[in-house]
């Protein structure tokens, strides 16, 4: 009973010191609001852009350079397989990428009837400001990796793409420029791979030719001094162990001049390695909602005015303007008291 009793009592206070603090509870959010709908209607409306693509899961030159590499027991360096999906997705944002997007001069359409169009690169359109070229780029940089949202599903193999903006056209521009540069940089990181492997190749071809023609000459020259070797047992194991080894010298000919075709035809090759689910041409719409924002953000101001008020009583003083429970005073003033009218009998008199 005394436990539940305390406990209610402990409620009850909370409950009134929430009540007398009901100015502060309904003023701190409705302020934190006004200053969200103030910065939201300053900044304007915003649109974003949606894209989904999909890279190709099929072994290339990678794999089959290291398969290669490994028939003898060589370790070509930089051959590792990796995640596509991971790897888009952090490519994707990567500072390179980023720069030559920011670097695209685009243009954007008038709103209105025979309004005049807008040309330039994001760093025009923007206007930041900034002291020095290098610190506009930064700032620049900075805002772009804000408004480029890169997020993937790896069971389904899928990389999502969505690009924030002043308007629409722009938006769905730069999720067009960043998947083109998607798209060449896998070309190029392709055709830098099938290089490395045709050089490869292409010297242990020309070390298998030479084996290959020992190998002939040896044969040849054994069949030009034992023409009857087939009359001999030995001479016929020794012709068998000649024959043997034409034949896997001439398997690895075969299967290095096969690779090098292949990468020869891969170093050229400019077929994507990306394949476009949803493209960002009518993906554009309005991003966020001003009401719903400005509601959020005086949750955000409600519990912020809570924890403030509930502060009062692990440290009371703390805030100056937050008003104690009624009658707190009285009740401590007659605790204090209480020892003195049960003191000893002595002290009373």
């Amino acid at each position: 009973m005394p436990a539940q009793t305390a406990e209610r009592s402990g409620l009850s206070d909370i409950i009134a010191l929430l009540r007398s603090n009901v100015r502060l509870l309904v003023t701190l959010p409705v302020v934190v609001g006004a200053l969200a709908l103030a910065i939201l209607l300053i900044r304007g409306v915003r649109y974003s852009a949606d894209s989904t693509l999909r890279p190709q899961m099929s072994e290339n030159n990678q794999s089959r350079l290291a398969g290669l590499a490994a028939q003898f027991g060589l370790q070509v360096p930089g051959v590792t397989l990796g995640d596509p999906v991971k790897l888009y997705t952090e490519l994707a944002t990567s500072r390179e990428l980023l720069t030559k997007v920011l670097l695209t001069t685009y243009t954007i359409p008038g709103r209105n009837k025979g309004g005049d169009s807008l040309r330039g690169t994001l760093v025009d359109l923007w206007d930041l400001p900034a002291a020095t070229t290098d610190e506009l780029n930064r700032k620049a940089l900075a805002r772009l990796r804000k408004r480029i949202l890169v997020s993937s599903n790896r069971e389904a193999g899928l990389v999502y793409v969505r690009s924030i903006s002043e308007s629409p056209e722009l938006s769905v521009a730069i999720n067009r420029r960043l998947l083109d540069l998607l798209d060449e940089s896998s070309k190029r990181r392709r055709q830098t791979q099938a290089g490395a492997e045709r050089e490869f190749v292409e010297g242990r071809l020309k070390e298998a030719e030479r084996e290959l023609e020992a190998a002939e000459t040896a044969q040849k020259t054994f069949l030009a001094r034992n023409r009857r070797y087939q009359e001999a047992p030995f001479l016929q194991l020794e012709f068998a162990d000649l024959q043997r080894r034409v034949e896997l010298k001439s398997q690895v000919f075969t299967s290095l001049s096969q690779s090098y075709e292949q990468a020869r035809l891969d170093e050229v090759r400019n077929t994507p390695l990306l394949v476009l689910v949803d493209a960002p041409e009518g993906s554009a719409r309005r991003y966020g909602s001003i009401a719903r924002d400005t509601l959020i953000w005086m949750l955000i101001g409600l519990a912020a005015a809570v924890f403030v008020v509930m502060s009062h009583v692990a440290m009371p003083g703390l805030f100056t303007w937050v008003r104690p429970i009624p009658g707190a005073g009285e009740r401590i003033g007659a605790g204090s008291a209480e020892p003195a009218l049960h003191g000893e009998p002595g002290v009373a008199r």
